[in-house]
């Protein structure tokens, strides 16, 4: 194999981004000296949304650039929920909690869950199903695009946040969005905030139970 293509989904810009690329950049280069094999070029492309500070990843690249070996990096800004690279390109592909945010807030919550930023023991049916509905619709999207991407045989490591409990209204995963709602409704209180604001503002993330998931 002449080269071998990687990708970062969600790599963010702070100290803790090229830690994976690095652990298999010495992965790679170990497995071939331990079998007499030419090291291949190796591409990494490093996925952000464009409002990702890549000129900080960049020039952190910089600091670590000769101990990568023959490494070639590239800025690929976008969504991963839709393609970002031609199809059967990748060897690899890694994304560390990032897949719990959806693409969007779901649809039509709004006006039912006033007062919350997330899932609460308040909010109505609805909108728990609005969110995993949105969830299973994204992941699906994620699923598609990458099985398209990835070469035959190719691998994908993610890690994402969940929750042990089937309750989504569980402290587990819903005690912090709770705490800041609570903050943010004194602020209401007080005059700092609006509250149209408040209750038309909802997080776009979501925590999947960890022993069950269905398509």
């Amino acid at each position: 194999m002449k080269s071998v293509c990687i990708a970062d989904l969600g790599c963010s810009s702070g100290p803790n981004t090229l830690l994976v690329v690095s652990y298999l950049l010495d992965i790679i280069n170990e497995k071939c000296h331990e079998h007499h094999m030419t090291t291949p070029e190796i591409l990494v492309f490093l996925n952000d949304l464009p409002g990702n500070d890549f000129n900080t990843l960049f020039k952190n690249l910089g600091d670590i650039r000769n101990d990568l070996g023959p490494c070639f990096v590239s800025g690929m800004p976008g969504t991963f929920y839709g393609r970002l690279f031609p199809g059967g390109t990748l060897h690899f592909v890694h994304s560390s909690y990032s897949i719990h945010w959806l693409s969007k807030v779901p649809q039509g919550i709004e006006k039912s869950n006033k007062g919350n930023l997330y899932i609460s023991k308040s909010s109505p049916p609805s909108v728990i199903e609005a969110y995993l509905k949105q969830f299973k619709k994204d992941f699906r999207v994620f699923l598609k695009c990458r099985s398209e991407e990835l070469v035959d045989g190719g691998r994908m490591v993610l890690t994402l946040i969940g929750r042990r409990s089937s309750d989504p209204t569980s402290n587990e995963c819903c005690c912090l969005w709770e705490l800041l709602a609570m903050a943010l409704k004194d602020m209401v209180i007080k005059g700092t905030v609006q509250e149209e604001k408040l209750d038309s503002f909802n997080f776009p993330n979501y925590f999947h139970p960890l022993k069950k998931y269905s398509l």
